[in-house]
């Protein structure tokens, strides 16, 4: 439960966090009454770990009409809810994580440069494309970013 913004669960109908082995980042278990269980990889590294676990306490939240919202503003396709979804967690768990008016106080006082995301990482506690999709988001630095993951995970190029 460290890696999970404490403060912030007392506000929430999470009964339960478990830190466990899954071959995954994360799960919302919705159990009687509106109440749920959240768990998170504990393999992954600490920065991960936290945004997973807020990443999990968004979906604990009530945003049905924000779905059409978030589709209008995704520079890519999505077409099914569950997409929505994953991508509205994503946006609530950087800003969980990044308070915008923080963030832009510390990112404003920095030079674009590798050195100071990893600098943001460091003072914000989330990994690096965390940072970097907040400073796009925000539109704080005039860079480009660029994302490679592989297709395949199990894929050697």
């Amino acid at each position: 439960m460290q890696y999970c913004v404490n403060s912030f669960l007392e506000y929430t109908n999470i009964i339960e966090v478990q830190e466990t082995e899954i071959d995954f980042d994360g799960y919302t278990i919705p159990i009687e009454d509106n109440k749920y269980v959240i768990g998170y990889n504990r393999e992954h590294h600490a920065h991960r770990r936290r945004f997973t676990c807020s990443h999990e306490i968004a979906h604990t939240l009530s945003f049905e009409e924000e779905f059409e919202k978030i589709y209008k503003k995704c520079l890519i396709n999505v077409w099914d809810k569950n997409n929505y979804e994953e991508i509205l967690c994503n946006k609530i768990a950087a800003k969980l994580l990044l308070p915008t008016n923080v963030f832009i106080e510390f990112a404003n006082k920095l030079e674009p440069s590798i050195s100071s995301l990893q600098e943001l990482s460091k003072i914000f506690r989330v990994s690096l494309q965390v940072v970097m999709r907040r400073i796009l988001d925000l539109g704080l630095w005039d860079i480009n970013v660029v994302f490679w993951e592989p297709i395949d995970p199990d894929c050697p190029y």
